[in-house]
């Protein structure tokens, strides 16, 4: 109940002041109450944020109509031109330093033109809507937007609210620092919604608006963040000043000293020191440092911040409603489909009763029909057709084991990597280039890190293999080196899973892996926005492990151009033969720092080459690093432990050869790189700097680059083995008038596997090679034909192309001397040692002409080109400059589509 109010000079007056007078009560929180309501804003001042909205929600609805109605032509390849280029930095203070502590510093990645461009944009504008204008509307002139607040502390809002100025008035302490405050509370949604990473609540990720994910957003989360604290800060300022000028009278004290005893400023208080506090433990070296702190203190602290702010003015909290109910949604939303698609709720996708899945090319031996062709007769460089028993193609049997639903099937591979294979217990979707968040429980029950998958998702598959998730994870610092080190161990006591895990009892795990419960998030990533049928060409640039990003998008449009429909393998529709699939050429361009590290997806490329033969694909894989000096022992304790390697005998097998092999011509042997996309340049002469860059073509952050022991022998015989194969091609080409002889589709299949007969369990036995055995293997896979060790039946007879190859039971330590007794030793199966074999004619040393390779795409074109590129900042920012380079207005507007190009990324910088 409120007191009468004293004579004095009314508020509202016929002269407009800035600074209207609050009536002397006697109570002190009357007085301030009263105080604050008439220096609060009149709802008719409130236009600026709704302005902010409507100008977002024009620009927003003008991207969906571009984007659907195609944002190509002169404009929009005007725009990328400019938008696309991104720059790197390190400085030559950082360089400096490098050198003398014998480090190499990462790049710093500036976002894109386009990226900076939309940060200005929104800053500019809402400094504008700020500061331009007059502050206070009178309410006489927003009579419809007067309200009451519905809450009715001892003293409400609505007591004083008739105290209020009913005149105009232009600047002013308080009304800018309303005014500020009112902007801030009005981007706390688009701020929240930036950050958002599920679909319906992710606004920006809804199929038909503009369907960008985080990955996009981010810089955009992060930069509206900091604008709302900086916002915010301007109204604690400008707020301030007016507290500390202003006199109550009769006593002569600032409102200052009264004002701690309003509640709602102390509820203002604490949301900007936890906003503070947010953006300080959001800088980047934080962020990137102590990622699990900062994630841990965003969780609470984002719905503290919000909550505060609303309790601090009721008026308009709405905006902080709003902005909690996003959040709380899409995180309960994406709660509901992580317990449903990890098998918490509902049943598990079934499997074959076999466990341990040879080959899709034998599943008569799996699920009791008659054999398959996977690959069917080439009627021409697209011709893949489906034969009646196979009505579908399929890369399901690329892999020789599926794990039980829910677990992941860990191998350590070359080059400090871990392979993941996870069957996902439930129905699971994903498109090409998309990224999931991995959860693994016996390394850490609460931590998750994204990674992208290296398969797709095919919805038509035979089995539940062809919706197994691949992930490549090289080992780095934190999590990925536990990672490592936990998969290490088992494999050295000769566990197969996790003792508190609960494996079928019947599951039978090959003996080079191990099993680990595995959880999933996702899928994220704004790769599946893209339209590839639109594209006449497709260039794939990836380095490193980036490949993940890559091979997914490659299998993709080799199983489309073999007539696949694109909507069953999570993407768009359209495939070979419908009238809007313009795809005709796919090149696939991977740079690697040895030539072991092609033992990470030889097999996908092999089954893809065989699929796509050229010239629908090429592939070029480029060595930058294959006789650095690197330690070979095994880090001292507390690095990753590095094992043993032992290969498996290869199969022999025909060689894959390519049409006119001009490789050489897109080659840079230099082994100096001195200048990477827009960050300048360095003399040649200075081999410390140009050993860093060539390092960051192919080295994230982190990145462990260590040779493990015996993979030299791999290296030298990956790089002889390439070598004679290249030789042999240009030979037959000679001997045959210019013809290449064409792959066999059916040796990549189950031909390649060796298994034993006398295996009860049907699983891999472990035949060993020496180094030396094993480059003869690969230098005599090249022309060989394959061998099988399947038993002959009447339902099986034998292959007369095939023949039996000798095996060793010796085993290899380094390359030369034998391992110790009972080391843990990485395994090639034959199948593998075989794609490598045939992968190895496209491995060069050397890096590409990235200029001159996307030059030429460009130049045999029929229309629009989009490149693809995962890796490194410094490769990213190399391929964005060399993009904005061929883009070509002049020929879009004489109607060539091919000065149209496109780009899709994939980083991860939050």
């Amino acid at each position: 109940m409120s007191t009468p109010i004293p004579n004095s000079t009314p508020t509202a007056t016929v002269i407009p002041i800035p600074n209207p007078t609050t009536p002397n009560y006697p109570d002190d929180i009357q007085w301030i109450t009263a105080y604050l309501v008439i220096h609060m804003l009149s709802p008719g001042s409130f236009w600026y944020a709704y302005l902010l909205w409507f100008v977002v929600a024009a620009i927003f609805l003008l991207y969906i109509f571009l984007r659907w109605t195609g944002s190509g032509g002169y404009l929009g390849a005007r725009w990328n031109k400019w938008a696309l280029r991104k720059r790197t930095w390190r400085g030559q203070h950082a360089l400096a330093i490098a050198k003398k502590r014998g480090t190499r510093p990462q790049p710093k990645s500036l976002p894109s033109n386009g990226q900076i461009f939309c940060t200005v944009v929104l800053f500019v504008a809402v400094l504008l809507l700020c500061f331009v204008g007059p502050d206070y509307i009178g309410r006489s002139h927003s009579s419809i937007f007067a309200r009451r607040d519905g809450r009715r502390p001892a003293y409400s809002i609505s007591d004083f609210i008739h105290l209020q100025p009913q005149y105009q008035i232009n600047k002013a302490w308080w009304t800018s620092g309303n005014r500020t405050g009112v902007l801030a509370f009005a981007l706390l949604p688009l701020c929240v919604l930036f950050a958002l990473k599920a679909p319906p609540f992710a606004l920006f990720a809804i199929p038909f608006t503009t369907q960008f994910y985080f990955d996009k957003l981010s810089w955009l989360h992060r930069w509206s963040g900091r604008l709302i604290w900086m916002v915010s800060a301007l109204h604690v300022l400008l707020w301030s000043v007016q507290l500390s000028l202003d006199r109550r009278e009769g006593t002569g004290v600032a409102p200052y000293v009264y004002i701690w005893r309003y509640p709602k400023f102390i509820y203002g208080w604490t949301a900007f020191m936890t906003m503070t506090a947010l953006i300080g433990l959001s800088t980047s070296a934080l962020r990137k440092q102590y990622y699990q702190v900062f994630y841990a203190c965003h969780i609470m602290l984002v719905p503290l911040t919000i909550i505060m702010a609303a309790l601090h003015h009721p008026p308009v909290w709405w905006w902080c409603w709003g902005a909690l109910s996003l959040w709380v949604g899409e995180r309960i939303w994406r709660a509901t489909w992580w317990l449903y698609n990890n098998g918490f709720l509902g049943s598990s996708l079934g499997r074959t009763s076999n466990r341990m899945r040879l080959d899709a090319s034998y599943p008569e031996a799996h699920y009791g029909r008659g054999k398959r062709h996977i690959y069917p007769p080439l009627r021409s460089s697209y011709g893949m057709v489906a034969t009646e028993d196979s009505p579908f193609l399929s890369l399901e049997g690329v892999h020789s084991y599926t794990p039980p639903p829910g677990f992941s099937y860990a191998e350590l591979l070359s080059g400090s990597t871990v392979r993941l294979t996870f069957l996902p217990p439930g129905p699971l979707a994903w498109a090409p280039g998309q990224h999931f968040l991995l959860t693994i429980p016996s390394i850490s029950r609460l931590d998750t890190h994204p990674f992208t998958a290296a398969s797709i998702c095919d919805e038509q598959a035979s089995t539940a293999a062809g919706r197994a998730l691949v992930f490549y994870i090289r080992a780095k610092e934190g999590w990925t080196k536990d990672l490592w080190n936990h998969v290490f161990a088992m494999l050295s006591h000769g566990e197969t899973h996790v003792a508190s895990e609960k494996v079928p009892f019947s599951e039978q795990v090959p003996s080079n892996g191990v099993l680990l419960r595995t959880l999933v998030d996702g899928p994220f990533g704004s790769s599946i926005r893209t339209q590839w049928r639109q594209y006449s060409t497709v260039l794939v640039v990836v380095g490193g492990s980036g490949v993940s990003f890559g091979v997914s998008i490659l299998q993709f449009l080799a199983l489309c151009l073999a007539g696949r429909d694109g909507k069953y393998l999570g993407g768009h529709p359209g495939g070979w033969g419908s009238k809007d699939f313009k795809v005709r050429r796919v090149r696939f361009v991977w740079i690697i720092r040895e030539y072991s590290h092609v033992q990470w997806c030889a097999s996908i490329l092999q089954h893809c080459m065989t699929m796509m033969p050229a010239p629908s694909l090429d592939v070029d894989i480029f060595v930058t690093n294959p006789t650095t000096s690197l330690p070979k022992e095994v880090p001292t304790t507390g690095d990753i432990e590095l094992p043993n390697i032992v290969f498996e005998a290869a199969s022999e097998g025909v060689g894959s050869v390519d049409s006119d092999y001009h490789q050489d011509d897109y080659i840079d042997p230099n082994p100096d790189i001195t200048t990477y996309g827009d960050e300048g340049s360095t003399e040649s002469g200075n081999t410390v700097l140009c050993e860093i860059y060539t390092l960051y073509l192919t080295n994230f952050e982190g990145d462990q680059d260590i040779r493990l022991p015996g993979e030299a022998a791999l290296n030298k015989s990956i790089r002889k083995s390439g070598k004679m194969r290249r030789a042999k091609s240009r030979m037959a080409k000679k001997e045959g008038n210019g013809e290449l002889v064409k792959p066999m589709p059916s040796t990549s299949k189950g031909a390649i596997t060796q298994f034993q007969a006398s295996s009860p369990d049907g699983l891999l036995s472990p035949t060993w090679r020496t180094a030396n055995q094993i480059a003869e293997s690969l230098k005599d896979t090249a022309y060989r034909p394959l061998s099988s060790s399947r038993p002959t039946s009447p339902r099986h007879p034998p292959d007369p192309r095939l023949q039996q190859p000798s095996h060793s039971p010796s085993k290899v330590f380094d390359g030369d001397s034998e391992a110790p007794p009972g080391a843990l030793q990485i395994l090639v199966d034959a199948r593998e040692m075989h794609d490598i074999s045939v992968v190895s004619e496209h491995a060069r040393l050397g890096k590409p002409k990235l200029d001159r390779i996307l030059a030429d795409e460009v130049r045999m074109a029929r229309g629009p080109v989009i490149v693809a590129t995962c890796g490194p900042a410094s490769l990213n920012a190399m391929v964005r400059k060399e993009i904005a380079k061929q883009i070509d207005p002049a020929k879009i507007r004489g109607g060539d589509m091919s000065g149209f190009i496109d780009l899709v990324s994939e980083e991860f910088d939050f």
